[in-house]
């Protein structure tokens, strides 16, 4: 069966296609974020949510329209998100169970290998915070002149502090009449130490791994054929066999099913022989934890930053959020407090996992 005529026609353009993806539940950041509302549909006190952020990072003259890659419970959360800041997306693909990076990425390259699309492809996911959108997109379009040399290129960010809750790259180092743009990746190096992740800092030569990735869809597809192969014919499969309407592709759930595949970095990054990557010097944060939150938003003179019904009083470093009860905080230093609905966590503010233990725990509960 071949894939039905896609309403979207490529011209004979250098145009970008951003694909994000929106997958996942968000347990880390519990129980603001929700299974039913995960974390990119958060604000966290801004007028924009992140995924809304998302999509106007990769919006303008230089980018198609984006393809989004979501779970099938969360599409009308996407669709309205997108609606709300006038973006008519050329794609919201369904999944019918969350089949990790490798496989989102090649759903959405093979909706674009099948309708004919020839050019770079840029893949992020839906939860990041960055203050510049023009300093970023500068760097991406940077990294879309070098495609066609590496068979992937990713975006890595200069550390400012030995963080354990990232993954790093180290690239190789450079000869001084070396001016190209990008630097060729030597290793990757998952979530380290903080001592490790010092001792990488203090190299000059290790980045945080934002997830972001560019490519030339011709090269990435011989690339997905050769260290994925089932993966990618199991992806194809489940595009060419989609249920299309004019507003969602219902990904094959059968063809999805069979997709057993390690995370984009394992699968792909890792085993590719040729990677680049491009720095980018900005301030960005992946909001996974409420540590990130935190580093990222408005804070008073006490360094606390308090949203919704909640005040606090000789407390400091802090985070306290509630969309719903009052919360009166006092004489503490560096944690979070969370209360949504009838949910309440608080933890240690530098403290990744708590919320997804506890998330856990409530689930559990719940289930009893």
């Amino acid at each position: 069966m071949s894939l039905p005529e896609s309403p979207y026609i490529y011209g004979k353009d250098d145009l970008i296609v951003p694909v994000i993806l929106c997958g996942g539940f968000g347990r880390r950041l519990w129980p603001l974020s929700r299974p039913y509302w995960p974390k990119p549909f958060l604000n966290f006190g801004a007028t924009e949510s992140l995924l809304q952020e998302t999509v106007r990072r990769f919006s303008g003259p230089n980018f198609h329209a984006p393809i989004i890659i979501c779970n099938e419970e969360h599409r009308f959360g996407v669709a309205t998100q997108l609606h709300e800041i006038g973006v008519i997306p050329q794609a919201i693909i369904l999944e019918s169970k969350s089949a990790g990076t490798t496989a989102a990425t090649l759903f959405a390259c093979q909706y674009l290998f099948q309708n004919g699309y020839q050019g770079n492809v840029i893949v992020s996911p839906a939860d990041h915070h960055v203050d510049s959108t023009e300093d970023f997109q500068h760097v991406t379009l940077e990294a879309c002149k070098v495609t066609l040399e590496h068979e992937i290129v990713l975006l890595g960010i200069s550390p400012t502090r030995a963080a354990d809750d990232f993954g790093y790259i180290s690239i190789y180092p450079k000869h001084e009449t070396d001016l190209t743009f990008t630097h060729k990746v030597e290793s990757f190096i998952e979530k380290p130490s903080i001592n490790d992740a010092q001792h990488l800092i203090e190299t000059g030569r290790s980045f945080w791994n934002s997830g972001v990735f560019i490519f030339d869809l011709a090269l990435f597809m011989d690339l997905a054929e050769t260290l994925v192969p089932d993966t990618n014919n199991d992806a194809a499969l489940a595009v060419s066999n989609a249920n299309i309407n004019i507003d969602f592709i219902r990904l094959d759930a059968e063809s999805v099913e069979q997709i057993k595949c390690p995370s984009f970095d394992v699968a792909i990054a890792e085993s590719a022989t040729n990677v680049g990557m491009v720095e980018f010097n900005g301030n960005w944060r992946d909001m996974g934890t409420w540590q990130s939150v935190w580093d990222s938003s408005q804070k008073d003179k006490d360094g606390n930053v308090l949203l919704g019904n909640s005040i606090a009083n000789a407390t400091t470093n802090s985070i306290v959020m509630s969309d719903g009860i009052n919360i009166g905080v006092g004489n503490m230093d560096g944690i979070a407090i969370i209360a949504s609905g009838n949910h309440v966590t608080v933890s240690m503010l530098n403290d990744p996992m708590m919320s997804s233990h506890l998330a856990d725990i409530q689930s559990q509960d719940s289930n009893a």
